[in-house]
């Protein structure tokens, strides 16, 4: 048998709306997706991480720590927003990360199990340009990292059984948060955007739903006449009935 146990920091970054990035130019848009992700990977490897594999948009990866996976995390994603001053949107490419800590199976270079799983899940929770954390891994990273995250409770997450209570850092939220005064989200209204119905059958659609919702959360962001909340609250309303959903937003999102 060539399979192992091991204890890891499972670390998954992945490109936020990489299908609209390639609606009006695939090659010139795949050139840059591709050009970050090679950066990152050297990046991983260059913080003691290993690079498993390329996964289409995203990136597999371990590091022995869940400290020195958060703070290459952090690093990237400050990087990239760095990179990104004076570009254009549509020009930017930005990523979800998701780390979490678990006992996965090693086979043949690769590894498996619930904890990868749940790594891919928790990026597509994450705010584009953030990163989000599973409890397991949170508990490693208190007082430790350079950033401190923000404890979003517990969240419904595609394929994963049981709700899952997640954390989240993201350097936009920061910014806003240390820039704006309480008057200021007073006097602004805010809009939740709730999870899109998957009605195809197919739970693979799923992806085409969060899109959506990612989409107008885009198209809202910056505006001048209200703030939207985050997408990673959209994904945590997923599987509640609209009527639960509503209850909290309409405490603070008086349009939803």
């Amino acid at each position: 048998m060539s399979e192992t146990r091991r204890l890891v920091a499972i670390f998954y970054p992945d490109v936020a709306g990489y299908s609209r990035m390639t609606g009006d130019d695939e090659v010139g848009s795949h050139r840059r997706v591709m050009a970050v992700l090679d950066d990152v990977a050297e990046r991983i490897t260059a913080a003691d991480g290993e690079v498993l594999r390329y996964a289409g948009d995203a990136i597999l990866a371990t590091f022995p720590s869940v400290v020195l996976a958060v703070d290459s995390a952090v690093e990237i994603q400050k990087m990239l927003a760095e990179q990104h001053a004076g570009m254009l949107e549509d020009q930017q490419v930005r990523l979800h990360i998701g780390i979490n800590l678990d006992n996965v199976i090693e086979d043949r270079g690769e590894v498996y199990g619930e904890g990868v799983n749940l790594a891919a899940r928790l990026e597509a929770a994450a705010e584009p340009g953030g990163v989000c954390l599973s409890h397991s891994a949170h508990e490693q990273v208190v007082g430790k990292t350079i950033v401190s995250f923000s404890d979003d409770g517990e969240a419904s997450l595609k394929n994963i059984d049981k709700p899952v209570r997640i954390f989240h850092w993201s350097p936009d939220l920061t910014t806003l948060l240390e820039q704006a005064t309480e008057e200021t989200f007073l006097n602004k209204p805010s809009i939740a955007v709730l999870p899109f119905d998957n009605m195809s059958g197919d739970p693979e659609q799923e992806f085409f739903s969060d899109g959506i919702s990612e989409d107008i959360i885009t198209d809202w962001r910056g505006s001048a006449r209200c703030w939207p909340w985050p997408s990673r609250r959209s994904v945590s309303w997923r599987g509640q009935s609209k009527t639960r959903a509503m209850r909290v937003p309409q405490k603070r999102a008086p349009y939803a």
